[in-house]
């Protein structure tokens, strides 16, 4: 279970990293939802602290800095807050079925909320399909350097 975890903390602080960058960009002028961005990297950064099981920390690192570059050579320097929401909301989403039960999973729900909360205002009825392809494209990338295999998100 160590690769898994360690799997998962690149997965927690790449969403921390989202929505840090968001916050940065002032991508949000609404209060609330300024607050649940700072609430989601609050959390992640908690669940990174409490997550239990961190094997190899150099592999963490690397793995994190492995998609960061990869995302920095990208012709799209600047991603819109829906396509890093609709990424976060699928990374919750996958570690919800990594760590079905247990403190992980618990760590993992504390990010919902807020999640859900940014969608839900960018987008309400769920039809940006640009975004949502986008956040795969990233999310393949990602899964990739990070060696999951399909059996682990089924």
């Amino acid at each position: 279970m160590s690769k898994e975890s360690d799997q998962a903390l690149v997965m927690m602080s790449i969403v921390a990293g989202s929505a840090r960058v968001m916050i940065a960009g002032k991508a949000f002028a609404k209060v609330d939802l300024k607050k649940d961005l700072e609430d989601i990297y609050q959390t992640a950064a908690e669940g990174i602290v409490k997550w239990p099981g961190l094997v190899n920390s150099r592999w963490v690192f690397k793995k994190r800095k492995a998609f960061m570059t990869y995302v920095e050579t990208l012709t799209k320097s600047d991603y819109p807050a829906i396509e890093l929401t609709r990424m976060m909301e699928r990374i919750v989403s996958d570690m919800q079925t990594m760590f079905p039960i247990g403190k992980k999973n618990a760590l993992v729900n504390n990010m919902v909320r807020g999640v859900t909360s940014i969608v839900n205002h960018l987008d309400p009825e769920g039809k940006n399909f640009v975004a949502m392809e986008e956040a795969g494209n990233l999310l393949d990338v990602l899964y990739e350097i990070l060696e999951i295999k399909d059996k682990q998100l089924a």
